[in-house]
């Protein structure tokens, strides 16, 4: 459960009445707010730590942390490169490994890549074979030869 800003000045005022009594002022907070002991809400280690933070700093606003590196556009154009000439190829199938692979990029990398940036999912990735007139017939006639065989 995250708190507002309200609710944290509320938690240390407490904190500091019960004299230094993290677990009283958690429950008196709980019994303020409406709000039973067991309903997913901060547990007391939480709430010792975030009393630890206010000490060091003075304030409630929550430190922003590292955050996720952006992927460099360089490895975006690499991999779409990579995929237009993987699909190029005689099987025209490509896999996120062997795009990987070929560019020593790590797969994860390469994964995040293709359905957030490229807009290719899986069922974008593969090949399909196109249905020419010459082999239609073909093609619709060995599903039901398979069938009449299998009766």
């Amino acid at each position: 459960m995250t708190l507002s800003l309200n609710d944290r000045a509320l938690l240390m005022k407490l904190f500091y009445k019960n004299s230094d009594w993290a677990v009283i002022a958690w429950k008196k907070f709980l019994s303020l707010k409406g709000l039973r002991s067991g309903s997913g809400l901060m547990p007391t280690f939480g709430l010792k730590k975030m009393i630890d933070k206010f000490k060091e700093s003075g304030s409630f606003d929550v430190k922003c942390g590292r955050g996720r590196k952006a992927i460099a556009s360089t490895s975006v154009e690499d991999v779409a490169t990579a995929l237009q000439e993987a699909s190029r190829s005689a099987l025209g199938t490509c896999s996120a490994r062997g795009i990987s692979r070929t560019l020593d990029m790590t797969v994860n990398t390469v994964r995040k890549i293709l359905p957030k940036i490229l807009q290719c999912y899986t069922f974008k990735i593969m090949h399909v074979q196109e249905l020419v007139p010459a082999d239609l017939p073909k093609r619709e006639a060995s599903p039901c030869n398979f069938l009449l065989e299998w009766k």
